[in-house]
């Protein structure tokens, strides 16, 4: 009723009719929306598209979660839809499924702008470049994914050399990566997401070419599903409003992975003979504590190599690396015990995710618990009032990293109610630890979540 008086007590002397036919249609707004306008009504458009269920399409071309699928699942949980979601590894029966009505949105990663789908579609969430790449200069085939076929016309003009060389392939991206890591020769498109995940495999290549111009993706809805289109809109406006569309892409943007090809064969190597005696219990205190097995592990793996008589420099001792007060505090009586340390490791990473805020990410949420894991709550809250006092945020992943060499320089000695810490070493920690959890994944959980999801 606010807005009524506000209109009210606002209004210059005017005639009585025209006071009387303002207030009349405020009233009716107000009835049927409140101060919020008429449009733009979220709980309206939310109950109205909860009662039928929706069914998604999304084109999954490669293992791991993918930028598109968090969003989604994120906006079916954001308002509580009854949503089923269908992976999909080949593009052309996504798109055809879709033009049969069979699917009401289809996340199909291609530009808006060159798709010849009759649809409404969301606001764009990404807008990429493509890249041509490839493991050596001598070019032989050219791959590129069905639903990128649009860069042909752009490939061809920077090189006509190219032309006869080009092949649109409905393969998935992991095929097409297998199909040129065979073939020397053999290059592909793709965007720089699903090349990081190329080099996480460890195979070497080169950037040929790269788009001139950027495309945008978005989702695309069917067109007789309107109502579910403007619930769409309300929710990438609030995303972006709330700055929380850059946190969700922070998880896919952090930078990749720096083991080296020998790094790698060492790590295999300890995957096949170190870890089968371990890993039922990283599964199973994984379960009791409801967080990844592989998280654990690669914590395990980054502290001691999966080795039961680590000990560091600095005295801290056993598989997860767990300090004397710490064990006393998790209630280990032996840190030097491989199940004990697993069990306590466990327990401590799930209790430091859960003393985060709830409104981060899943990401945000972990790097905050290993830096936690790593350093010590009381040293990452001595970051976090820095940070207040610079207007930084501290829960976004390359904030923190710059902030954590602040730890160790001797002139904030007075600014930190904790003293100093080796914030670099914590950087390395954080790091190791989602190169490791995320070549577990590639290696276990295929399609399951990665270290960019959690």
């Amino acid at each position: 009723m606010g807005c009524l008086i506000y209109l009210f007590t606002s209004m210059k002397t005017r005639s009585i009719g025209f006071i009387v036919m303002v207030i009349f249609s405020a009233f009716v707004i107000f009835l049927t929306n409140g101060c919020h306008g008429i449009y733009l009504d979220e709980t309206k458009a939310s109950s109205f598209i909860a009662i039928t269920p929706i069914r998604i399409g999304l084109y999954k071309n490669r293992s791991g979660r993918t930028l598109e699928e968090t969003l989604i699942r994120s906006f079916a949980s954001d308002y509580n839809l009854n949503t089923t979601i269908i992976n999909y590894s080949s593009y052309d029966k996504l798109i055809a499924d879709f033009k049969n009505q069979k699917l009401d949105i289809a996340l199909a990663k291609t530009s808006i702008r060159h798709s010849n789908l009759s649809a409404l579609s969301s606001p764009s969430y990404e807008d990429l470049k493509l890249s041509l790449f490839c493991r050596n200069q001598n070019i032989s085939q050219i791959l590129i994914p069905k639903q990128f076929e649009f860069v042909k016309t752009e490939l061809a003009d920077f090189d006509q050399n190219f032309t006869d060389k080009t092949t649109v392939s409905d393969l998935t991206f992991d095929q097409i990566l297998n199909e040129s890591f065979q073939n020397k020769n053999s290059c592909f498109i793709s965007e720089s997401q699903n090349f990081n995940f190329a080099k996480v495999q460890q195979k070497k290549y080169l950037k040929i070419w790269t788009s001139s111009e950027l495309y945008p993706f978005a989702w695309f809805v069917r067109k007789n599903h309107a109502e579910l289109n403007k619930l769409v809109h309300i929710w990438f406006q609030k995303l972006i409003r709330e700055n929380k569309m850059i946190r969700y892409k922070d998880q896919f943007d952090a930078p990749n992975f720096k083991m080296s090809l020998i790094e790698y064969k060492n790590f295999k190597k300890d995957v096949l003979s170190k870890l089968p005696q371990w890993r039922n219990y990283f599964i199973d205190y994984a379960q009791k504590y409801q967080i990844p097995w592989t998280l654990i592990a690669a914590v395990a793996y980054q502290e001691s190599k999966w080795e039961t008589e680590a000990k560091s420099y600095t005295g801290v001792k056993g598989f997860m690396q767990i300090t004397s007060k710490t064990a006393e505090h998790l209630g280990i009586e032996d840190r030097e015990d491989p199940i004990q340390s697993i069990q306590g490791g466990s327990y401590y990473l799930k209790y430091l995710y859960d003393k985060t805020p709830n409104k981060l990410t899943k990401f945000e949420r972990w790097i905050q618990a290993l830096a936690a894991y790593n350093i010590g709550w009381a040293n990452l809250r001595d970051l976090h009032r820095l940070a207040k006092e610079s207007a930084i945020d501290a829960y976004r992943w390359k904030n923190l990293k710059e902030l954590l060499p602040e730890k160790s320089n001797p002139e904030n000695l007075e600014t930190f109610q904790f003293g100093l810490a080796r914030g670099e070493e914590t950087i390395d920690f954080i790091e190791g630890v989602l190169m490791y959890h995320e070549a577990l994944n590639n290696m276990f959980t295929q399609q399951l979540q990665t270290s960019r999801d959690f």
